[in-house]
């Protein structure tokens, strides 16, 4: 077998759009193929790591298509697990719509965060607002900040099960893919902080 057949780690994961971590990971769990040098360095066959990357690469476009998808889980969220929490029935009509809406409101802005670029300015001042309006309504709605936070992740959760699936060894992250998870945890991050911070505020003026 001639060099040119074989790949060290980093060229591989370069070529798969992974870090060496992950793929070293992959590799352990017999996902990947590999055989290690007298020298104890990995080796990767190029045959195999060109066949991965051509039929089990995730593309940004497939990431936001899932994503596109999900507004039923929103629903089944306001409808299910929601509805299980000892707190929920604390809100009432218009602001168990008004969270619904806030939930539809974080997917979009998540999809638009990563597939618009050109827009990211404006999508994270819509975010910041989210989370400011949630902030409102949960604090008049007599919820306590730590059920606060479980609305909020509730709503989240949807998207947060996307990204776990991309990242899962079943297939590779495309380098936009890549590049989009902590975006769009970054874009969660500034909606939970507003919502946290408007709610103090206004838990503090009302006392």
């Amino acid at each position: 077998m001639e060099r040119k057949d074989l790949l060290t780690i980093g060229e591989a994961s370069r070529l798969i759009g992974v870090n060496e971590a992950t793929l070293r990971q992959w590799t352990d769990k017999g996902q990947i193929r590999a055989f290690v040098t007298p020298g104890g360095h990995r080796r990767y066959f190029r045959h195999e790591i060109a066949n991965l990357t051509s039929t089990h690469k995730h593309g940004i476009s497939e990431m936001i298509e899932r994503m596109e998808s999900t507004p039923v889980a929103h629903r089944r969220i306001a409808e299910e697990r929601l509805s299980q929490t000892h707190w929920y029935g604390k809100m009432n009509i218009d602001s168990r719509r008004q969270m619904g809406r806030y939930g539809k409101n974080i997917l979009s802005l998540a999809i638009a965060y990563v597939s618009k670029p050109r827009q990211r300015t404006s999508t994270l001042e819509l975010a910041r607002k989210t989370g400011e309006e949630m902030g409102k309504t949960l604090v008049t709605s007599g919820v306590s900040l730590s059920e606060a936070l479980e609305a909020f992740l509730l709503h989240r959760a949807p998207v947060i099960n996307i990204i776990s699936e991309f990242s899962k060894g079943g297939g590779t992250l495309s380098s936009s893919v890549a590049k989009a998870i902590p975006q769009i945890n970054y874009l969660f991050d500034e909606i939970l902080l507003i919502m946290v911070s408007t709610y103090q505020n206004y838990k503090q003026d009302s006392q």
